[in-house]
């Protein structure tokens, strides 16, 4: 909805706009394999958040996402538990059971709330880690075997609240980032000893969870 048909009409007594959001089973079809390769490398719990009961284009995205998802494993191994929830319901969840999520999969308008949402149950907007990772690209290196590489990028989630507008980020936060980048996403990589970023000298989490 960010990128697709936006429009106004600007009329003098009654102006109208619209923003158009608008997905194909092949947009659905390359998060939904991320997702689910995700999940397969944690708990195997994926949660695909929607709005199918009013939404066409949820409609096609629970569609895609079920057929995804059924080819993605074997009758024999079932390794993905897939659970389908409105966003509205999401919402509510994620603040009284948060513990029954791990990898969720849903469109850029709702993630956007909901991932700020989630951000907070830590305790700071500013503590989440953040990867925006593109497409698989195949590569030929020397011998030419095949390799697929992705493009990144690894950031902050959110400026620090108590400096919206300043160059100040949570060290905890950088840490978490740069472990993600190292570990390539996957649970069983991390290189970061939690104990690194405790230090009764200095405040790894920011100003606005180390105020006294």
């Amino acid at each position: 909805i960010y990128f697709g048909e936006r429009g106004l009409k600007d009329e003098d007594t009654n102006p109208t706009a619209w923003d158009v959001e608008t997905y194909s089973t092949s947009e659905v079809s390359r998060i939904t394999a991320i997702a689910l390769e995700l999940a397969t490398q944690r708990s195997g719990r994926l949660t695909s958040v929607d709005k199918a009961n009013v939404l066409e284009s949820s409609r096609l995205w629970r569609k895609t996402v079920d057929g995804m998802t059924e080819q993605f494993q074997s009758p024999s191994e079932q390794s993905i538990e897939l659970n389908h929830m409105y966003v509205d319901n999401c919402a509510m969840q994620l603040i009284i059971n948060p513990s029954q999520f791990d990898v969720i999969l849903t469109s850029n308008l709702f993630g956007d709330i909901l991932s700020d949402e989630a951000s907070a149950l830590g305790g700071s907007i500013g503590l989440m880690p953040s990867a925006s990772l593109g497409a698989a690209t195949q590569l030929t290196h020397k011998g030419d075997n095949p390799m697929k590489t992705n493009t990144a990028i690894f950031e902050q989630y959110k400026h620090t609240p108590a400096a919206p507008n300043e160059a100040v980020v949570q060290p905890a936060q950088r840490l978490t980032s740069g472990d993600h980048l190292m570990s390539g996403m996957t649970i069983g990589g991390s290189y970061l000893d939690t104990g690194m970023i405790r230090d009764d000298d200095f405040c790894f989490y920011g100003d606005d969870l180390c105020q006294e």
